[in-house]
C-alpha cells in the first residue's frame, strides 16, 4: 500500500490517532474523490474522527463501531 500523506493528525497519549484532517486548496471541490482519499487514510490509520476542508467548506465524519463505517456529523468533534 502506498504511504499515507494526510495533512494533519491529532495523536492521543497512547499513540492512537483521534483525528485526521485532509486540507485541499480553496479552488478544489470537496467531492466524492476527496472523501474517498480521506477514507483510505482513515481505514489504514484507524482514526475515530475525520475532517475534510478547503477553507470554505468543511466536512466531518465519525467512526461508528456498530455499522463499521464512517458517518458524516454536523460539526467538528470536541477532542479532550
Amino acid at each position: 500500500m502506498k504511504a499515507s500523506r494526510f495533512d494533519i493528525a491529532v495523536v492521543n497519549s497512547d499513540r492512537s490517532i483521534s483525528l485526521i484532517v485532509e486540507c485541499k486548496a480553496s479552488e478544489i471541490s470537496l467531492n466524492e474523490d476527496a472523501i474517498a482519499q480521506l477514507l483510505r487514510y482513515a481505514y489504514e490509520l484507524k482514526s475515530r474522527y475525520l475532517a475534510l476542508t478547503n477553507g470554505m467548506q468543511h466536512f466531518y465524519f465519525e467512526w461508528d463501531s456498530d455499522t463499521l463505517e464512517y458517518h458524516q456529523i454536523n460539526s467538528a468533534p470536541t477532542l479532550v
